[in-house]
């Protein structure tokens, strides 16, 4: 009896099949045997090329609806991998043209007025300068207090309370972004005279902030984003960038690793 195709080997053979329009040569078949291989299926290339040209229904030895089924999920999950390849390759980009390790040559994407002048000067955290302390427009709790009540509502829908919402994000905050519950309410009643970078950080993710509201927030506890430091240079491109899966841990992390950083979440 043949041993039945996995989900792995049927996402290999939906890749050459999508790049070339269905129609798939005789050196294709070979290619998809190699790429078989290098994954440790041995398939003959007889079985490959029936698979190639079963592909429309994907049967997989069971029922017709299963087969719909994996067809489905295959299709997903190359879309996917195709769309994480271009946001990966837009990312490399960003961080080759905006990192710099002299950052006094660095060319910022703010202005020199009012709090954008503070933000941009040499030092990582704002401290004091020759004019005093600086006064910012909004503390770091009011900008918090902002972007959790927008968060609130936004995740508010279907029958939960704020309530439950506010629970069930310091659930998460803890278990999933390492921010423990007593900590996050320390830091949101002022108990904290400073909160760390990348604690800030984690926050911006939990909260699924856009690139202008993860620098308001930086900016409210007096940070910023410095172009000499290539995990923040990563960090920014990510919350540029236009992904949908661009607050998801595991690739973030995944992300910062590939560009030889530590990752966040650890």
């Amino acid at each position: 009896m043949a041993q039945r195709w996995s989900f792995e080997e049927d996402y290999i053979v939906c890749q050459y099949v999508d790049e070339h329009d269905i129609f798939i040569s005789s050196q294709e078949i070979d290619n998809i045997v190699i790429a078989l291989k290098d994954k440790g299926y041995n398939r003959s290339r007889e079985a490959v090329s029936k698979r190639v040209y079963d592909y429309q229904f994907l049967l997989t030895g069971r029922e017709a609806n299963y087969a719909i089924e994996q067809e489905y999920r295959v299709s997903e999950w190359f879309v996917r991998d195709s769309q994480m390849a271009k946001t990966q390759q837009w990312i490399d980009k960003y961080v080759e043209e905006v990192y710099c390790v002299d950052e006094t040559s660095c060319e910022e994407d703010t202005q020199n007025v009012g709090i954008e002048f503070l933000n941009n000067m040499p030092c990582d955290k704002i401290q004091y300068i020759d004019i005093g302390e600086p006064v910012l427009e909004n503390s770091f709790k009011q900008v918090l207090d902002e972007l959790l009540k927008t968060y609130y509502i936004q995740h508010g829908e279907e029958g939960k309370t704020i309530w439950k919402v506010k629970q069930e994000f310091k659930d998460d905050l803890e278990l999933t972004y390492g921010i423990p519950v007593n900590t996050f309410n320390a830091i949101h009643r002022e108990k904290y005279d400073t909160v760390s970078k990348k604690v800030i950080f984690k926050l911006c993710f939990a909260l699924k902030l856009n690139y202008e509201d993860a620098k308001r927030l930086l900016s409210s506890a007096g940070y910023r984003f410095r172009r000499n430091v290539k995990s923040e240079v990563v960090i920014e491109s990510i919350l540029k960038c236009d992904s949908p899966r661009r607050f998801v841990i595991g690739e973030i992390d995944q992300t910062l690793e590939r560009h030889k950083c530590k990752k966040l979440f650890v």
